[in-house]
């Protein structure tokens, strides 16, 4: 439906710049066409760069002082054809609403283009609706963090949790339920959590030592066997954990989540 109502807009941008043509050459004196098309250009720009209101306005603004310069051209003078006059004004209006149209639709296709980009972005940053990061931008994340923290002299903890199957599969349930159960113990600010692989979930720890990702680890333990969706024995029987601490190259954690 979206796809026809866009087709059908798009049918009638070449319709409107005809008119658009046609209202310049029968509405606007000659002397004026030069000066009037930069103001047209001014209100595509204002409508497109500055909202639809501005862009409104300025149309508004435009049709009444075009008016009032027909009105003192024609004061007084004998023989004026008040209906061209008239006409004129109806064309110019027409004219600047074609163009105020035309640029409000394409402001609104850029609009909505950028916003499906931002959430195609977001999409692309974490795993479903969860807050744990794809593996891309976990490792972008991780050298980020990796060198702030190398300037710093600060040390980085990488906390690894690799699923094994159960019963011959990773369960993706179980997997999501320890991601978020990760996110949760972590620094949401400061830490990253993501998705490696299909069955190992990793969190990078600003500033923590080893005792401190140990301290992490504890946190999810308590949580799974809390968990109500979870037999936390046995998922906690599935996990292979790996405590790394990392101080001074920060290639060194990015090579090591590459190569996991």
């Amino acid at each position: 439906m979206k796809r026809r109502v866009l087709e059908v807009q798009l049918g009638f941008v070449p319709i409107l710049t005809l008119l658009a043509a046609y209202a310049l050459v029968a509405a606007v004196p000659s002397s004026l066409r030069a000066y009037y098309l930069v103001l047209a250009a001014i209100l595509a720009v204002l409508t497109f760069a500055q909202g639809v209101l501005r862009g409104f306005a300025f149309l508004i603004a435009i049709t009444l002082v075009f008016g009032f310069y027909l009105v003192i051209t024609a004061w007084g003078k004998a023989g004026v054809n008040q209906p061209s006059l008239i006409l004129s004004q109806l064309l110019l209006l027409l004219l600047l609403l074609i163009i105020w149209l035309e640029s409000t639709h394409f402001k609104r296709v850029v609009d909505e283009n950028k916003l499906l980009k931002e959430r195609l972005a977001e999409l692309e940053r974490y795993v479903g609706g969860s807050r744990v990061l794809t593996r891309n931008e976990l490792i972008r994340m991780a050298g980020m963090i990796a060198k702030s923290c190398e300037r710093r002299g600060d040390p980085i903890g990488l906390l690894v949790l690799r699923l094994k199957p159960f019963e011959g599969k990773v369960s993706g349930a179980v997997l999501s339920e320890l991601g978020s159960i990760l996110t949760e113990s972590v620094r949401a600010e400061f830490d990253a959590v993501g998705l490696l692989n299909s069955n190992t979930l990793v969190a990078v720890l600003q500033n923590t030592r080893h005792d401190g990702v140990s301290t992490v680890y504890r946190r999810v333990a308590e949580a799974v066997l809390q968990h109500p969706r979870l037999e936390g024995s046995k998922v906690l029987e599935q996990l292979e954990v790996e405590m790394k601490e990392f101080i001074g190259n920060a290639q060194d954690l990015v090579g090591v989540l590459e190569e996991t």
